[in-house]
């Protein structure tokens, strides 16, 4: 199915304005809470904040140090514990120039996946042949379906905005290898991979599914010189893209050791129940229907119209192949085809019985420990399906009955993708920051610090990495996909309060010169009202070892003194 339907901007141009409006709406009140509030939480949001401001810096002194930003001292390498987000802060640095914060770029490239991955699926599905409806109901489908509602706090997984394009791109590219399709395949894989190495890992799915159907119909001329003159540029350039993002993690992964453990992805892997799992944000979530059954992660129901428009393509798909006697059943395209496949093996990955075992032989499949995070790639299929299913409940000239029908399940779709009202958490602006952190700005004999006690949970921590924002000294805490060995350590040694020689000379080994005591999220902890300082017997009398540089009613701050 190859059929351009897509010419003509009117109903590009109506199907753009709707999904501005529909983020408007889903997101409201954005017009307020735009620069000083982010949704839905302060956990892994406040992170990516983080992760894009390092972004930002990085950008600014041409990405030197780019993998080692300043948490998890002394670790090196600590950006690849988690999804690196830089082509989201290189194409959002003009606002964050612009607005002085990362706030308000972050907020965007939130509700600007939402947008551009429902107007990207338009148009592409536009032109591989779906009618302007049913292209607009698959972008509903793939834009916002419950699983992109529930991963609202990771936008790096929400970053698949780009999938669509890249899909049909490399599709085009092998169908017709031209420096044109070339082009926009590489510009299209360079957003894609770019975004995170979780999302773009994944997306290398489709990609092999419609490679294996192109050289099964005409390999022959794929392999000819004349497309290989323009095929093996194109990857080239694709896998210098690649080598760049990938190859970081499999140093610092080899380097540290890294490793997901089989009980984690069981964990977050799917069962058959995921598959009707709807996330907390739909309207129709109630959690007394699923209490004891609810599991993190596990969002995988496509909405109630997606579900069932992908039950008549299916049923369609079939009774084409039910042919009479003597009849040859028409073939399905390679669009359909690759989308079957692509659904097929996605979803097959949610499971951990077949992603462990796949682990065991593809490469870099065991550094992923949320296997139901493919899903993103089999929403893509899902959303082609239901398309086609409302294509082929009202087709061209249906009956007033079908089209009835058809509009009844449009109206379905608004009601699947609409999420319960988001909560919108306000950012502390770093004026308003603990005045500890300011006065460590100042100071220039502060080589790295550690803040204790430690959280026990992580939103504690990602204050702290906020805080490393203003006063821009190394940090021992941290908190990303992975805790840093020397964290492990800490956690480990220092109890609160400090009350042993060998913990002062731990902090100097790894070197650590000031300990900062400070209250962690939801207020201070303290003991009678008052913070708890270090033991006396290290901070007083001639061998004492820290002494007290700064206090007020927040924080203490302590400076180790030379060993002996």
């Amino acid at each position: 199915m190859r059929a351009d339907r897509g010419a003509g901007a009117g109903p590009a141009l109506a199907a753009a304005s709707a999904y501005v409006a529909l983020a408007l709406f889903w997101f409201r009140p954005i017009w307020q809470k735009l620069g000083r509030a982010v949704v839905p939480d302060d956990g892994d949001p406040w992170f990516n904040l983080y992760i894009l401001e390092w972004g930002y810096r990085s950008l600014r002194r041409g990405f030197a140090g780019l993998w080692s930003p300043p948490f998890f001292h002394p670790t090196r390498g600590v950006l690849a514990f988690s999804d690196h987000l830089l082509g989201p802060a290189v194409l959002s640095a003009p606002l964050r120039a612009l607005t002085g914060s990362e706030v308000a770029p972050y907020t965007l490239l939130v509700v600007s996946s939402f947008v551009l991955g429902g107007f990207i699926t338009f148009w592409v599905f536009r032109r591989r042949g779906l009618s302007a409806p049913a292209a607009f109901a698959a972008g509903l489908v793939y834009a916002a379906a419950p699983f992109r509602w529930d991963q609202l706090s990771h936008l790096a997984i929400l970053w698949a905005q780009w999938l669509p394009l890249l899909v049909w791109a490399w599709d085009e590219l092998l169908a017709a290898p031209t420096l044109r399709s070339a082009a926009v395949f590489v510009a299209a894989y360079a957003l894609q991979v770019s975004g995170g190495t979780s999302l773009a890992y994944m997306a290398h799915l489709p990609l092999l599914v419609l490679l294996a159907l192109h050289w099964a119909e005409h390999g022959r001329e794929l392999s000819a010189r004349a497309s290989l003159r323009v095929l093996v540029p194109a990857l080239l350039a694709a896998a210098a893209l690649a080598a760049a993002f990938f190859v970081p993690y499999w140093r610092v992964s080899r380097e540290l050791g890294l490793e997901r453990s089989p009980e984690e992805t069981r964990t977050f892997g799917a069962t058959l129940t995921s598959l009707w799992q709807p996330s907390t944000r739909n309207l129709y979530f109630s959690a007394e229907e699923w209490k004891g059954a609810f599991r993190d992660e596990n969002a995988l129901f496509a909405g109630f119209a997606a579900t069932i428009l992908v039950c008549v393509a299916l049923f369609a798909i079939v009774r084409r192949y039910q042919a009479g006697p003597g009849e040859r059943p028409a073939p399905l395209s390679r669009w359909d085809r690759a989308m079957l496949g692509t659904a097929a093996a996605s979803l097959l990955l949610c499971f951990p019985a077949v992603y462990l075992t796949l682990a065991r032989v593809v490469p870099g499949l065991s550094g992923m420990r949320v296997p139901t995070r493919f899903f993103a790639i089999a929403l893509l299929p899902i959303a082609w399906l239901a398309g086609r299913g409302l294509d082929h409940l009202a087709p061209a000239g249906a009956t007033a009955a079908r089209r009835g029908a058809a509009g009844a399940l449009l109206a379905l779709f608004l009601f699947d993708s609409t999420p319960r009202r988001l909560t919108w958490v306000d950012v502390p602006a770093p004026e308003s920051f603990p005045r500890a952190y300011h006065w460590l700005a100042g100071q220039r004999d502060v080589t790295a610090i550690v803040e204790l006690p430690f959280a026990g949970a992580a939103p504690g921590e990602i204050d702290r990495m906020l805080y490393q924002t203003l006063h821009g000294k190394r940090l021992a805490n941290g908190y990303s996909g992975y805790l840093a060995p020397s964290f492990l350590t800490l956690q480990r040694e220092l109890a609160w309060p400090l009350h042993e020689r060998r913990q002062l000379e731990l902090l100097r080994q790894l070197g650590i010169s000031h300990v900062v005591v400070s209250g962690v999220r939801g207020g201070r902890l303290a003991a009678r009202g008052r913070l708890l300082p270090m033991d006396a017997a290290l901070t007083e009398g001639p061998a004492r070892e820290a002494e007290l540089v700064f206090s007020d009613e927040r924080n203490l701050v302590y400076r180790l003194l030379p060993s002996g």
